[in-house]
């Protein structure tokens, strides 16, 4: 599938899965800098 090529850890700094392995799977992407 699709998600299971992206990291499930936001300090990776691009696109994450939150809630991977459940039917509320979505991925995240960040749109600023990070602080």
């Amino acid at each position: 599938a699709l998600l299971d090529s992206l990291p499930t850890d936001p300090s990776y700094g691009g696109p994450y899965v939150m809630w991977k392995g459940t039917p509320y799977a979505h991925i995240m992407i960040p749109v600023g800098a990070r602080k």
